[in-house]
């Protein structure tokens, strides 16, 4: 397609800037460096924002031989904790001059492997999978596309992971510290290795304190506050009720707080909850909630850093374990025996 006669083009920056087209060019495709000072480059630069001037992506992919956008690919893009992730993507796309695509694949891996087909094609350069397990290298018809995966399995590609396990243990060994011996799991009804990690943990914990409690004082439901009410008044109506709740992410939280204060419980005289994301959901809840806090935003930067320097470097970013935080909040107290 042609440009439209109203749009300014490479010429009008030029002639405003006082320089040549190629200047133009190699500032805007960023080759200046020890070629154009940088006082000219700054010229050009202002040149094209006065004029409002954006190069024709088709025309930039030729010439560079890339389209400089990259694909942020997200399982749940209402959870808040993934609205982070898209923040700190985009800030980092930004300042290396990538446009950010993020699709949300719902979870369907169908779908998933749809879109990976259609902007590997040349829309986009490479992807970020954030919780997504990314297909099968069969089922990628040969291609091989440029892929960081975050806190999801791979033995492909590189992997940001993040230390749920640790994470767990802290949370559980802060409850255990504090008296709690009855201490229940309300976890998420899914396969992704984030959430099982979540629970080996906490059975670890419990081994290695010795507790043995019963199946009862474990449950699983969708990432829904409903479904997570229905199971928390399933625990908090046993004969022995657990004295505290570690909850697999912060929106099961909210679910228990709402039958806790149904059920005349105390949050945290009478039970103790500790959640895990660190969203602004721990900030909203009253007591705040002590959880495992994830650097959401600050993973969705590196992980987009990443699979830039790749594309940039053509070298291949090393997997690695991202540590998280336990911020200790109002909802968890001393244990006060009967």
């Amino acid at each position: 397609m042609k440009r439209s006669k109203n749009l300014p083009t490479s010429n009008d920056v030029a002639k405003l800037a006082g320089v040549s087209q190629s200047t133009v060019s190699l500032v805007l495709a960023g080759k200046a460096e020890r070629r154009v000072s940088a006082e000219v480059q700054e010229k050009v630069r202002e040149a094209t924002r006065v004029l409002g001037y954006r190069p024709h992506a088709a025309a930039r992919t030729l010439r560079l031989g890339r389209a400089k956008a990259i694909a942020l690919l997200l399982p749940d893009v209402v959870n808040p904790y993934f609205a982070a992730v898209l923040r700190g993507a985009d800030r980092a796309a930004r300042q290396q001059d990538y446009a950010l695509l993020f699709v949300d694949t719902e979870n369907d891996q169908n779908w998933l492997e749809m879109v990976i087909g259609t902007l590997a094609a040349g829309s986009v350069d490479g992807f970020v999978l954030f919780g997504v397990e990314p297909p099968e290298q069969s089922e990628l018809g040969g291609f091989e596309p440029r892929i960081v995966v975050v806190d999801a399995p791979s033995s492909i590609f590189p992997l940001i992971a993040i230390d749920g396990m640790g994470g767990t243990l802290e949370a559980m060994n802060h409850l255990l510290s504090l008296g709690h011996r009855r201490i229940a799991y309300l976890g998420v009804s899914s396969s992704k290795e984030t959430f099982r990690v979540r629970t080996r943990a906490y059975h670890q914990a419990l081994n290695n304190a010795g507790i043995n409690l019963g199946p009862d004082y474990e449950k699983s439901c969708l990432m829904d506050i409903d479904d997570a009410k229905v199971k928390a008044r399933e625990i908090l109506s046993l004969p022995d009720r657990p004295t505290a709740i570690f909850c697999a992410d912060e929106r099961l939280a909210v679910g228990v707080y709402k039958v806790a204060k149904d059920m005349g419980l105390r949050i945290p005289i009478d039970l103790s909850v500790v959640g895990f994301g660190g969203t602004q959901i721990a900030h909203i809840l009253e007591p705040e909630l002590t959880t495992v806090n994830v650097p959401s935003e600050s993973l969705g930067n590196l992980a987009v850093s990443s699979l830039i320097e790749c594309l940039e470097t053509n070298v291949e970013p090393k997997s690695r374990i991202e540590s998280v935080d336990f911020i200790i909040r109002g909802s968890t107290t001393t244990l006060i025996q009967d």
